[in-house]
């Protein structure tokens, strides 16, 4: 938890790095405090801060092929900052879906 981007830097940079979402659904900012960390950040991120520092869902998503958007939107209220996170089903990984389908 926490607002302060400077905490999630790697990880940030991470997602820049690697798992944008296409142009196409990039989601438009709309919220009115967001991190622009797409935009800002320019170093190269240290993985395992980046991992350690990532929620595990958002893990998980992003191993499932995931991608994210460009920015945070800052939540004041529940003390954190949102991550857009989208997956396609059929990009899921074939042996991730057979974890996924054994579990179910």
């Amino acid at each position: 938890p926490g607002t302060d981007a400077r905490t999630y830097a790697d990880a940030f940079a991470m997602l820049r790095d690697n798992h944008l979402a296409p142009e196409r659904w990039l989601p438009r900012i709309k919220a009115p405090k967001v991190v622009r960390y797409a935009a800002r950040l320019r170093h190269k991120p240290d993985m395992k801060q980046a991992l350690q520092r990532m929620p595990p869902l958002l893990r998980t998503y992003l191993m499932m092929g995931g991608w994210v958007s460009d920015h945070a939107v800052v939540d004041t209220h529940m003390n954190t900052l949102h991550v857009f996170t989208g997956v396609e089903i059929g990009m899921i990984p074939p042996a991730r879906k057979r974890l996924l389908r054994a579990l179910s």
